[in-house]
């Protein structure tokens, strides 16, 4: 049997009643990983979240600007992780 991803057209190959499919996405950044906010972590280590200055050392950030660092999306990466898409599949469908 071959079953098509719906978002990213991948086709796996997978035996008739051998149970639920579990797939990796394959792909881009934005399309195989998904951004959830870090929860979980201690007082001390939450205080400091999102206090990063990417510009730290360079003329702009000696004069006071301030650029948080960000992931390849874009979001801050001090107080979000990105984490790998797992589909699973019912094995009855």
């Amino acid at each position: 049997m071959i079953h098509i991803d719906p978002v990213t057209r991948q086709r796996i190959s997978y035996q008739e009643c051998s149970g639920d499919l579990q797939y990796d996405l394959v792909g881009g950044s934005a399309i195989s990983t998904q951004v959830i906010p870090k929860i979980g972590l201690s007082r001390s280590d939450q205080i400091n979240l999102g206090r990063s200055n990417e510009l730290f050392g360079t003329e702009a950030g000696l004069l006071g600007q301030k650029e948080p660092n960000t992931c390849i999306t874009g979001q801050n990466t001090q107080t979000t992780q990105r984490v790998r898409i797992r589909r699973v599949v019912n094995g009855n469908n």
